[in-house]
């Protein structure tokens, strides 16, 4: 539904199957709730690092409406406004997306919960 919100600019075959899959893998990790016997570990923050388009963030944030995510890139794309504004057009809101100009660096000073890598998942 989302890409039929798309304008044919911005839907990419190759970009979305990438981002599918890497979804995939995200999906997979966040599942694993304990590992035997091991206490789980609760993400509060994930954060894609060069997010391009930011369809990935953007699948995170709709798929885990508790976890905050961060799209983070040194350019804002029209493209990554354009596939926002297509979720919101079929009703996913993505409430908890912010989107974060700069690189790596922005990481170095944060308060949000970072530094405590028990609980972020970092996707580069």
């Amino acid at each position: 539904l989302m890409i039929a919100a798309l304008p044919p600019r911005y839907a990419r075959v190759k970009e979305l199957l990438e981002s599918v899959e890497i979804f995939v893998h995200v999906e997979r990790l966040m599942k694993r709730s304990t590992v035997k016997g091991q206490k789980a570990i609760q993400i509060s923050h994930i954060y894609d690092i060069g997010c391009g388009h930011g369809l990935l963030a953007m699948f995170c944030a709709a798929s885990f409406p508790r976890i905050a995510v961060h799209a983070i890139d040194i350019v804002p794309r029209d493209s990554f406004q354009a596939q926002r504004e297509a979720f919101q057009a079929t009703g996913t809101s993505l409430p908890n997306l912010m989107f974060e100009e700069g690189d790596l660096t922005v990481l170095q000073n944060r308060d949000d919960g970072y530094k405590n890598s028990e609980r972020s998942l970092l996707l580069c």
